[in-house]
């Protein structure tokens, strides 16, 4: 919900995803969004919406990572277009962005 209150975006939608891969189970969360025009710099509006994951989910911090995607697409009569920009870090990897990208929070 406060990825929708920012007004960035258009949608949103999160998903908590494992994988298993030898022997080992990593967990973490995808946050498709559908941004109002295009953001100017991906990595930026990334981590404004981070920043909003890890401020609202106090489960967040504990995944393994968390991964912005930037959905654009558009259909016209029977012609599609559809792109995925991701962008994913892990929670301590996020913080450390969102710092130097706006400044210390507290």
């Amino acid at each position: 919900k406060g990825i929708l209150d920012s007004g960035k975006v258009q949608g949103a939608s999160v998903l908590v995803q494992k994988n298993w891969r030898n022997g080992q189970t990593t967990e973490g969360l995808n946050v498709t969004v559908f941004w109002k025009g295009k953001p100017q710099d991906v990595e930026e509006s990334a981590a404004q919406i981070a920043d909003i994951v890890l401020r609202t989910d106090s489960q967040s911090a504990q995944r393994d990572y968390i991964t912005i995607i930037f959905h654009d697409g558009f259909s016209i009569g029977f012609a599609k277009y559809s792109s995925n920009k991701p962008v994913s870090h892990s929670p301590a990897d996020w913080r450390h962005e969102i710092e130097r990208r706006m400044g210390p929070k507290g």
